[in-house]
Order: structure tokens, then C-alpha cells, then sequence
């Protein structure tokens, strides 16, 4: 499996002045993003929309800072896609510096949080794999797409989110006379399938933590142990799933 993106938020109670915390940032962050943007909003427009932005030297990671939360996006590329352990490490210290600099210098507290794993596999016969592995229950017909998704509750703390759905890579080799292109009126009679495979998405949140306690906040132990299970869940489970 390789890992497209890792993507870490934290959601926290609306922040009104957001914007005037720009310096905290610039100054804890400094050796991964070299220069903090303030957006142009009206004060009054969604407050998941982001007021801060970053984008680390390489491109390869971006952060936003809403209202109501932080997410960080890594996008690995072919030299550490395969390498989980490196990913992970990579992951681990920017959010655990994020997280002291949101818990330590702007005092929030953080109501909960989330490990999103995006990765993919690729398999000449998708479909044939989802029907003999990930499915209870066979399929028999002509079948061209298909999803399977599960939520387990982990310790009666944590949501554990899997989802496996097929892909296709086309690529169309006609020239298209209409100026406009729009998809649904395109055929696909000249079109190529380059390749097949499997996303996949993981997830693993404390969400079910926040929802049954009103008191509950994030803490750094619970944060390393998600990022712990994320860690071994796709080093070592999911694709046994895959495989099984």
C-alpha cells in the first residue's frame, strides 16, 4: 500500500481572534513553515473556513486554521509513500508540536481529534479481490464497482473508520470538438484503462470520547496512543484485511 496523505486535525471551541494569534505561529513553526498567511474573510463567513494557511518549503505539507480547528495535510510522494515508519515519524512531530503550541501558548483546549490515513494498492482485478477477501456474503453478476466500509469502537474510546473502495485510471485519446468540456458528455468508447486498484481510507478518532463525556478534552497521551494504532494499523493490519 502507498500513503498518499496523512491528514491530522484538531477541533477545538470557536476562537474569535484567530487571526491574531498569527505571530504564535510564526514563531513555534518556524522550522517547518517559513511564514504564516493571514486570509481576508468577513468575519461573519463559516467558521471552518480557514483564517490562517501555511505551506511548508518542499509543498509537500499545508496547514489551515479555522475558527473551530487546525488540520495538517502531508502529501508523501514516491521517496516515502512505502516507508511507513518515515511517514509517521515525519507526521509525529509536527502534530505533537502543533499540539503544545495550541495547548501551552494560546491555552485551548482540545476537544478531540483525528489520524486520516488516504493510501491505495494497485490490483489488476479490483473487483474480484473486494468479492473474495472484504465481503461475508459473495457476490455473483456482473459487477463493476464496489465499497466496503466499517466503524469499530476501540476500548469504548476511540472510532476506528475503514473504507475500501475500487479505482480506475482512464485516460480518453480523441480530440473533443466541443469547446466546453463536460464529463457526462463524453464517451468513454475510446478511452483507455491505464490502471486498477483499491483506495483506501483510514481513520481513527476520539470522537466517541467526546461524545460520551461533556468534560473530555484531548490529551497528549491519547493523541500519541492514536497516532500509535495508526502507525501499527497500517504497517501491519490493513493489508492483511486486503490479502484475508
Amino acid at each position: 500500500m502507498r500513503i498518499n496523505n496523512i491528514v491530522v486535525t484538531f477541533w477545538f471551541n470557536k476562537i474569535i481572534d484567530i487571526k491574531n494569534k498569527i505571530n504564535y505561529f510564526e514563531s513555534e513553526l518556524n522550522e517547518y513553515f517559513h511564514g504564516i498567511n493571514s486570509i481576508g474573510v468577513p468575519a461573519d463567513i463559516n467558521p471552518e473556513y480557514p483564517r490562517l494557511t501555511a505551506i511548508s518549503d518542499g509543498g509537500h505539507t499545508k496547514l489551515n486554521v479555522s475558527m473551530i480547528n487546525l488540520q495538517i495535510v502531508t502529501n508523501f510522494d514516491s521517496q516515502f509513500n512505502l516507508d511507513y515508519n518515515k511517514c509517521f515519524e515525519y507526521i509525529k512531530e509536527r502534530v505533537l508540536k502543533i499540539y503544545n503550541l495550541l495547548i501551552k501558548k494560546l491555552n485551548v483546549s482540545i476537544l478531540y481529534g483525528a489520524i486520516l490515513v488516504l493510501g491505495e494498492i494497485d490490483d489488476k482485478n479490483p473487483m474480484d479481490l473486494v468479492k473474495k477477501n472484504l465481503l461475508s456474503t459473495k457476490l455473483n453478476g456482473n459487477y463493476c464497482e464496489s465499497g466496503v466500509k466499517v466503524t469499530e469502537i476501540i476500548d469504548n474510546k476511540y472510532y476506528k473508520n475503514l473504507t475500501f473502495n475500487t479505482t480506475k485510471q482512464i485516460t480518453i485519446n480523441k480530440k473533443i470538438e466541443q469547446k466546453e468540456i463536460i464529463i457526462p458528455l463524453i464517451s468513454l468508447t475510446s478511452a483507455t484503462v491505464e490502471k486498477e486498484g483499491i483506495a483506501i481510507s483510514y481513520e481513527i478518532n476520539d470522537k466517541y470520547l467526546f461524545d460520551s463525556d461533556e468534560n473530555y478534552s484531548l490529551s497528549v497521551e491519547n493523541l500519541n496512543y492514536m497516532l500509535d494504532i495508526a502507525q501499527n494499523d497500517v504497517s501491519n493490519e490493513i493489508m492483511k484485511k486486503i490479502n484475508k
